[in-house]
């Protein structure tokens, strides 16, 4: 068997292939993942209208609507960051990281031992934080009793470069735009 040399460009610019328009509809899922939050907690934590089948309901955990968002959504979110950050570092890469170069997402502490020294978190890293966290949290809404409500669409990223302990902040609304923008240009 010969391995052959195809020419420049062919059948793509090289490397990986990334299909951008399923990276795409993953991040627009994703968006309204976090869109449906606050009126899936509306409807999951009513105390005025139990569930027209069993008059005894009491608790949102008993509600399948909230079943499903306990058991899938924090998968979702997850698989879409992963499969997102991937693509689209395949394509940055392919592109001689110039694709997505000044998109801004979100912010960055490169040592937390210096938490005051906050920089922008750049598209191309919010890939590498995702894909090399070792930690990820992200942020709830409040009511006024205290108690967290429905997610908010920031996730934290932490993880370690060396000896220091990095932590990434992601806002999801400025990640899904800024992935549409660039991934436009491929």
């Amino acid at each position: 068997m010969v391995e052959i040399t195809l020419p420049e460009g062919y059948p793509h610019r090289g490397g990986h292939q990334a299909e951008i328009q399923d990276s795409l509809l993953d991040v627009y899922r994703l968006m309204n993942i976090y869109l449906a939050e606050e009126k899936l907690y509306g409807i999951t934590h009513s105390s005025l209208v139990p569930l027209w089948f069993d008059e005894d309901w009491q608790y949102p955990w008993d509600d399948p609507l909230y079943k499903l968002a306990a058991e899938f959504q924090w998968r979702e979110i997850t698989r879409i960051l992963i499969s997102s950050a991937a693509t689209g570092r395949v394509l940055d890469d392919s592109y001689s990281r110039q694709l997505c170069k000044d998109a801004e997402c979100g912010e960055f502490i490169a040592d937390l031992d210096n938490a005051e020294a906050v920089t922008k978190l750049h598209l191309r890293d919010a890939f590498n934080k995702i894909l090399h966290a070792e930690k990820i949290q992200s942020d709830f809404n409040q009511n006024d009793d205290g108690k967290f409500t429905f997610l908010m669409p920031i996730i934290h990223f932490y993880g370690t470069h060396g000896k220091r302990k990095w932590k990434a902040k992601l806002w999801v609304a400025d990640y899904v735009r800024q992935y549409q923008i660039c991934l436009a240009r491929a």
